[in-house]
C-alpha cells in the first residue's frame, strides 16, 4: 500500500483532484474531504483507472463528497469500503460506474444521496443501503448483472423509488423499506427475474400482495413483479394503472377491473407474452407507448376510449387486428403498428379518415397521426396543419411528399420523418412555424429550402445528416431559434441567407460540418451563437454586418 503524497492534494489537503503517482494500492489521507470530478475527461482517479486495485483511508477519514466520475472505469478495482467515512453524504453521478471488477461495496451510515449511475456495472452480488440515505436517483444502482440482493438498514429514510433506479440488476425478490410512499412502475425496469415484491411491515403508505404493489387504498397499481407467474388479476378497486407497471412482464394473462379509466405511459411496454387483453368498458385514455413492443396479436378498443396517445401500439409486430371506436377523438403520432398484415376497422368514427395512401388523418383532416402505407410518392391533403410525432418514421420506401394544393402546414413534430433515408422531396409551404427534434434526421431532402415569414423554431437535430440540401434561406418576421445540431453534417449546403429582421438564435453546432459552405454573412440581429456553430465547416470568409464581433461569438468558429 502506498500513501498518496501531500502534493497531490489541494485546498490544504482537503481536496483530491488527481492521482499523481502510478500505484495500484493507495492510502488516502484522513484529512481529505472531497474526491474531485466533473466529467468522463476530468476526474480524480483517471490517471490510475487501468491499474488501481484497492484504496483505503488513514484513521478517522473526513471525506464528505465523492464527486461525479471520481472512480469512473477503474476496471481493476476489487472492492470499495466506505464504511469508516461517517461524514460522507454525497456520491456523484457515474462515481463508480464501470468499475467492473468491484465485487463488494460497503456504504456508511450518514450517506444521504446516491446520484444517477453512481453504482453502475459493478460485479457486486449484494448491497446494503444505510438508513440515512434519502435519495437514490434514476439508474443509481443499475446494470449490476450479478446483483441479487438489495437490503435497507432499519429506519431507512428513503421515501421514493424513482424510474430505472435499479435498472438491469438481477433481483428476484425485493422488500420496499418502511418510509417509501412512492414507487415508479419503471423502478425495476430491465429486470425480468423479479418473482416477489413485499413491503416492510412498518410501511404505512403502500399495500402489497407479494406480486404487485398498490397505493394504500388499492385504487392504483404501481408495479407488478415481472416474473410472478403466467396470470395476474388486478385488485377490483383499481381505477388507474401506473407508468411502466407491467413493463417487460412475463405474464400472458392480465385481468383489468371494470373501474380502470386510464392506462399510463409504458404500462405494458415489452410484455412479449401478452397476446390478447380485454380492455374495460370504462377506459378513456391509453398513454404514450402503453403497449409498445408488446406481444399483442389483436385488440378491441372499447367504445369509451377518447384518447390514444403517441406510439401506444408502436412496434407491436404481431398485432394484425385492431378496432378503433367511434368515441375516439385524439390519436397520437405513430400510435398504431406499421405491420403490413394489419387490418383496421373503425366504427362510424367521423374523427378518423384513412385516405387511399393509407395516411391516417384526424381532427377534421387538420392533423396526420400516421402513415401506414408503403408507396414511394404520396400526396397529402392541403388542409393539414400538423404532422404528429414519428408519423412517417423509418418509411424507407418514401421518396416524395407533396400536397394537393397550397400547403397550410404549420407544425412538423418530433421525429416525423426521421429515418426516411430515401425521402428526397418535401413541400414545406409558406406557413411552416415549427419543426421538431430530429424531424428529418437522416432523410435525403435535396435542393434549396426557403423558409418563409412564419417560421419561429427549428429544434435540435431536425435536419442532421441531410446531405443533399444545397442552400438555406430564412425570412422570418418573428424571433427565430435554430437549435443544437439542427443542420449538423449537411455537407452540400453552400449558401445560408438570413433575410429576417427579427432576433435570431443559433444553437451549438447547428451548422457544424457544412464542408461546402465557404462564405456567410452574419446579420446584426443574430443575438446568440452557440459554441461550435460552424465547427468543421468550409468557411473561408465571415462577414458581420454590425462591423463588430463579441467574444461570446468566437467559440462558434472553433476548428473552422
Amino acid at each position: 500500500m502506498t500513501e498518496i503524497p501531500s502534493y497531490c492534494y489541494a485546498d490544504g489537503g482537503k481536496t483530491l483532484n488527481s492521482i499523481c503517482i502510478q500505484k495500484s494500492n493507495l492510502i488516502i489521507s484522513g484529512d481529505c474531504e472531497i474526491f474531485g470530478g466533473t466529467d468522463s475527461i476530468t476526474y480524480c482517479f483517471k490517471t490510475v483507472k487501468d491499474i488501481l486495485e484497492t484504496f483505503s483511508f488513514k484513521s478517522k477519514p473526513k471525506l464528505k463528497r465523492i464527486n461525479d466520475y471520481a472512480f469512473y472505469s477503474c476496471s481493476k478495482l476489487q472492492g470499495v469500503d466506505l464504511s469508516s467515512c461517517q461524514d460522507l453524504e454525497f456520491i456523484g453521478q457515474y462515481a463508480f460506474s464501470q468499475c467492473t471488477s468491484v465485487a463488494t461495496f460497503l456504504l456508511p451510515e450518514g450517506l444521504k444521496t446516491i446520484s444517477s449511475y453512481s453504482l453502475n456495472k459493478l460485479k457486486i452480488t449484494s448491497i446494503n443501503i444505510p438508513s440515512t440515505v434519502t435519495t437514490i436517483l434514476n439508474f443509481g444502482i443499475s446494470q449490476c448483472s450479478s446483483l441479487a440482493s438489495i437490503t435497507f438498514t432499519a429506519g431507512s429514510q428513503l421515501t421514493s423509488l424513482t424510474a430505472n433506479v435499479f435498472y438491469g440488476d438481477k433481483l428476484t425478490t425485493f422488500e420496499i423499506p418502511e418510509n417509501v410512499s412512492s414507487v415508479h412502475g419503471l423502478a425495476f425496469s430491465g429486470i425480468t427475474s423479479m418473482r416477489t415484491i413485499t413491503i416492510n411491515n412498518k410501511n404505512a403508505y403502500l399495500s402489497c400482495d407479494t406480486k404487485a404493489v398498490y397505493d394504500l387504498d388499492k385504487t392504483q397499481i404501481l408495479y407488478c413483479a415481472s416474473n410472478c407467474g403466467d396470470s395476474y388479476t388486478i385488485d377490483p378497486n383499481v381505477v388507474a394503472i401506473s407508468n411502466g407497471c407491467f413493463a417487460s412482464t412475463q405474464l400472458s394473462t392480465i385481468i383489468i377491473p371494470d373501474k380502470v379509466t386510464a392506462l399510463a405511459t409504458w404500462a405494458f411496454y415489452g410484455a412479449s407474452n401478452l397476446k390478447q387483453i380485454t380492455l374495460p368498458k370504462s377506459l378513456k385514455t391509453i398513454g404514450n407507448n402503453c403497449f409498445y413492443s408488446s406481444g399483442l396479436t389483436s385488440v378491441v378498443i372499447p367504445d369509451s376510449v377518447e384518447t390514444i396517445n403517441k406510439e401506444a401500439f408502436a412496434n407491436c409486430n404481431d398485432l394484425t387486428n385492431i378496432t378503433l371506436p367511434k368515441s375516439l377523438r385524439s390519436l397520437g403520432g405513430n400510435a398504431l403498428p406499421s405491420n403490413p398484415n394489419m387490418k383496421f376497422s373503425s366504427i362510424n368514427n367521423e374523427f378518423i379518415y384513412f385516405d387511399d395512401f393509407y395516411v391516417i388523418y384526424i381532427d377534421k383532416n387538420k392533423s396526420i397521426s400516421q402513415y401506414l402505407g408503403s408507396r414511394s410518392e404520396i400526396v397529402l391533403l392541403n388542409s393539414v396543419t400538423t404532422i404528429k410525432t414519428n408519423s412517417f418514421q423509418n418509411k424507407l420506401t418514401l421518396t416524395s411528399v407533396t400536397f394537393d394544393g397550397e400547403s397550410n402546414l404549420e407544425t412538423i413534430e418530433q421525429g416525423a420523418f426521421s429515418g426516411c433515408s430515401n425521402l428526397k422531396t418535401f413541400t414545406f409551404g409558406s406557413k411552416i412555424k415549427s419543426i421538431g427534434d430530429s424531424a428529418f434526421s437522416g432523410a435525403l431532402i435535396s435542393g434549396d429550402i426557403k423558409f418563409q415569414t412564419d417560421l419561429t423554431s427549428i429544434e435540435s437535430n431536425s435536419f442532421q445528416g441531410c446531405k443533399n440540401i444545397t442552400s438555406l434561406s430564412f425570412s422570418s418576421s418573428a424571433p427565430l431559434k435554430i437549435s443544437d445540431n439542427a443542420f449538423l453534417n449537411c455537407e452540400k449546403i453552400s449558401s445560408i441567407s438570413f433575410k429576417t429582421t427579427s432576433q435570431i438564435s443559433l444553437g451549438i453546432k447547428c451548422f457544424s460540418g457544412l464542408t461546402s459552405l465557404l462564405n456567410i454573412i452574419i446579420p446584426e440581429n443574430v443575438n446568440s451563437v452557440g459554441s461550435g456553430c460552424f465547427m468543421n465547416s468550409g468557411l473561408v470568409q465571415v462577414t458581420f454586418t454590425s462591423g463588430t464581433i463579441g467574444f461570446g461569438t468566437l467559440s462558434a468558429f472553433v476548428y473552422v
